[in-house]
């Protein structure tokens, strides 16, 4: 019975006002759940099957190259539009050189392309009965080489990395990730002002954006007085961010946002950050071998060390505010997971609003969560919350918290 009411609900999902992937199926009877439990990640008595994702044919007109922050080069293929899950699908991600060679992935190619997850586009095989007789097979070297783009392999990996940090295309990525709203959120430095930046004043890395007056930012196509001043004031007023901000924005592979905040929680200056050894960093929570190595050859590296002191002779905040660490915090030793939508502030908001009051957030629910804050549409973190009995609050009866304890 449950099997058929699967089977019927992959049919009728088709028509639905909103997009589906899957089935959950319960346990219906309330004591039979409570018997049953759950475990640290899922209740016992209930089971998600997944529907098998939606499928389609195109073509695949070219393989073209992003190019991160760090240097890393990820293929790209453009694809004939096709409908796929509700939408128009042009792009999918090839991943890596391997990914391509394993699949034969080839310019020309009929191509069979799903929605990961109903999310991301994939590439999943190529029909070689439709395949061009002219085909050739895709050579990553030669067509970086056609791009002149010197870049080489990661000896451990199968990423392809720019090997010049003068590309202009890598320093545009590593200035448009600092100014970033998740890094040093530098209002009015969007990516036509960083083309502008590293074609005219041949900017290197994010240190040589203190050293412009307002003046020479009226060198800029469209400037005028205002738009000068404007951002002259957002890249003065980004020295004062919190450490976190600026640890991620210098871009050290594999650091996120979330790593950048232990690594300020841990040492509280970039001094003892950049002087902490690999034993010591592998000891932090969230922090595993491959970042703990990223951080120490980053730091290692000489035009890095360069870059972050110039960054501290122009003022940028290099340690823990201690103004912060004393007045706020207020939420200190708790711990909260955030979901659903609210009506005035985005989870990344109330995120740093907690993180300020010394609170500390997780991405799921658990036995260690003192309070689970909830906005629309909450969903399943909501059910778990109410069944191992964690407080439920909505953004507005924690700023009242927050108040409360101050």
């Amino acid at each position: 019975e449950a099997w058929a009411s699967i089977k019927a609900l992959d049919q009728m999902r088709n028509h639905f006002s909103y997009p589906t992937d899957g089935a959950v199926i319960k346990v219906n009877d309330f004591s039979q759940q409570k018997r049953l439990g759950s475990t640290a990640k899922a209740p016992r008595y209930a089971i998600a099957y997944k529907f098998e994702a939606e499928k389609a044919e195109t073509r695949l007109m070219d393989i073209q190259l992003q190019i991160g922050r760090t240097g890393a080069i990820t293929p790209v293929a453009i694809l004939e539009p096709v409908q796929l899950a509700g939408t128009t699908v042009s792009r999918a991600t090839l991943h890596n050189e391997d990914e391509i060679m394993r699949k034969d992935i080839r310019i020309g190619d009929t191509v069979l392309v799903q929605k990961a997850g109903e999310i991301i586009p994939q590439v999943l095989s190529v029909n070689l009965e439709k395949r061009p007789p002219d085909s050739k097979v895709f050579c990553f070297a030669d067509h970086l080489k056609s791009l002149n783009i010197e870049a080489q392999r990661d000896p451990d990996g199968a990423t392809w990395r720019i090997t010049s940090k003068e590309d202009p295309i890598r320093r545009q990525r590593a200035l448009m990730h600092f100014a970033s709203r998740p890094a040093m959120n530098i209002e009015n430095l969007g990516t036509a002002v960083i083309e502008q930046l590293i074609e005219i004043f041949k900017i290197k890395d994010p240190s040589d954006l203190y050293s412009f007056s307002k003046e020479d930012f009226l060198k800029l196509d469209k400037f005028k007085e205002k738009s000068a001043d404007n951002l002259y004031r957002s890249i003065q007023l980004s020295k004062s961010q919190d450490l976190w901000r600026l640890i991620h924005g210098i871009g050290i592979p594999n650091v996120g946002k979330q790593a950048a905040k232990d690594l300020e929680s841990s040492f509280k200056s970039m001094e003892r950050l950049q002087a902490a050894p690999y034993s010591e960093l592998i000891q932090i929570n969230g922090i595993g071998a491959t970042m703990a190595e990223s951080i120490r050859i980053w730091f290692d590296d000489p035009d890095n060390q360069t870059m972050l002191s110039k960054l501290k002779a122009d003022g940028l905040n290099m340690e823990t505010q201690s103004t912060a660490t004393r007045d706020k915090q207020t939420l200190a030793g708790k711990n909260f997971v955030i979901t659903g939508k609210f009506a005035q502030l985005t989870r990344d908001q109330l995120s740093e609003w907690i993180e300020q009051s010394g609170g500390k957030v997780s991405s799921s629910v658990s036995a260690k969560t003192d309070y689970l804050v909830a906005g629309e549409s909450a969903g399943s973190k909501l059910d778990k919350a109410q069944k191992i009995g964690v407080a439920i609050i909505s953004d507005q009866a924690l700023k009242q918290l927050i108040e409360a304890e101050q």
